[in-house]
């Protein structure tokens, strides 16, 4: 599954993207909805995503797959690999915030995401919160950070113990950070002065890698890092551009 912009019409953000899914190789690509940052579910029959509630919201920021203002968080039921599915359905329905950035755990029960008030600041989102909530839809979205501080782009570790995010830390850039899967036990892995960002877990839950700009142009390079906060090695060097990197998961053969 991936974000593209080649629906995009005239006038649009140029980042206003749509959901495509493919076969492994590039092959069969085909269009399934307006909405982006998917995350599949365990078994890769259905897709939770982020999209505007109206189907007519924009972007309000310009990064890739930013949410737009009345963003929610939707699945759509799978049943042949996406290729037939249900209409999309709405998990979080939430007229007052902005709901993003979804990550299914690993026991398929359960969808952590963003939200924040629609009246934030779109850049520095003060109020917005990591939440979890039941994929069937059944009760009520639960909050896992309370402070006055961003946090966004929550994913499980493979384990399903773990949620790493980004984290902004007194009013400065953001950092890497950990917590357990109810939201206890909170680890701030880095500290420095520029933005780190989309971690990503090894898949035996040691190790995470994630992008931060370097050197007076900004461009970003990926690095990693113990779950712990220690040994935190650079991956990538300039020249050029490497960011939201995903560790290849370790599955069972057939």
């Amino acid at each position: 599954a991936f974000d593209s912009t080649r629906r995009r019409g005239e006038g649009e953000p140029p980042n206003t993207s749509d959901l495509f899914v493919m076969n492994a190789d590039g092959t069969d690509q085909q269009f399934v909805v307006r909405g982006s940052s998917a995350t599949w579910s365990p078994d890769g029959r259905h897709l939770a995503f982020h999209a505007s509630a109206s189907g007519k919201g924009v972007p309000i920021k310009p990064d890739p797959g930013a949410a737009t203002a009345d963003s929610d968080i939707f699945i759509i039921d799978g049943t042949e690999g996406l290729r037939s599915h249900a209409a999309p359905r709405n998990l979080t329905s939430n007229r007052t915030a902005i709901d993003d950035d979804p990550d299914w755990s690993p026991d398929g029960t359960t969808i952590v995401f963003t939200s924040h008030a629609a009246s934030d600041n779109a850049m520095n989102s003060a109020t917005a919160e990591i939440y979890a909530i039941r994929a069937d839809g059944t009760g009520q979205p639960l909050r896992l950070t309370n402070n006055t501080e961003e946090e966004r782009g929550p994913s499980w570790s493979p384990d399903g113990r773990r949620i790493v995010y980004a984290c902004r830390r007194n009013g400065l850039d953001l950092e890497i950070c950990v917590m357990n899967a109810d939201g206890t036990g909170e680890i701030v892995l880095t500290n420095n002065s520029v933005a780190d960002l989309t971690p990503a877990w090894s898949p035996d839950a040691r190790r995470i890698v994630f992008h931060r700009p370097v050197g007076g142009t900004g461009r970003f390079q990926l690095f990693r890092i113990n779950a712990d906060g220690t040994g935190e090695m650079q991956l990538t060097s300039p020249p050029g551009f490497n960011a939201f990197p995903n560790w290849e998961p370790v599955r069972p053969r057939r």
